[in-house]
């Protein structure tokens, strides 16, 4: 059975210091995914010549969903270190899409908040990669990380887990049951001979 879409989610846990100034004290679990209102909008990924990503960047939520301000932004890159995102632990990172040669990227925004410059660091548990029309993309990916905004000692630790799985074609599931059908017919009618 060949899959040509993908069941995407994702799924943000906040937990914030009263001082940090991106979660502001907030303790929330939010899911994201691109069908439900105020979803998973947007992906941006940067590639190497090997055909696999340095950065991912999520978009996600809105301003005006029933659970209240839910939007948000993550985004990782290894760019800068010279190789594509792995598993591991990455510290003394940066802002991520401004970060120097030799740092690992980060940038957390939530609710409209974000940080000029930042600090922190993050673990990516696991990461894999697929490939769609000739393209790498993301199959799934679980990071946690501490982000200190401006050099406040506050923190904003949090954990994103993103999954993406093939979602059968509508035909292929009617097919098979015609098929079915047609053997349990023959099956009858021989069974009557």
């Amino acid at each position: 059975m060949l899959a040509t879409t993908r069941a995407q989610s994702l799924v943000l846990t906040v937990d914030s210091d009263p001082d940090d100034q991106v979660g502001f004290g907030q303790h929330r679990t939010l899911t994201y995914t691109p069908s439900t209102p105020g979803g998973l909008s947007r992906q941006y990924f940067s590639y190497f010549a090997n055909g696999l990503p340095g950065v991912v960047q999520f978009v996600m939520g809105d301003s005006s969903t029933p659970d209240g301000d839910t939007l948000s932004s993550f985004r990782l890159s290894t760019d800068q270190l010279g190789h594509e995102l792995q598993a591991g632990t990455y510290t003394n990172v940066e802002r991520s899409g401004f970060e120097s040669q030799g740092h690992a990227g980060l940038d957390f925004t939530f609710q409209h908040r974000g940080s000029n410059t930042l600090t922190g660091n993050y673990t990516i548990s696991s990461i894999h990669f697929i490939t769609v029309g000739g393209v790498k993309v993301l199959g799934d990916l679980d990071v946690t990380f501490e982000q200190h905004t401006d050099g406040v000692p506050a923190a904003c630790r949090g954990r994103v887990v993103y999954s993406s799985a093939p979602v059968p074609e509508p035909l292929s599931l009617v097919g098979l049951g015609v098929g079915l059908v047609g053997i349990a017919r023959r099956k009858k009618k021989n069974s009557k001979r």
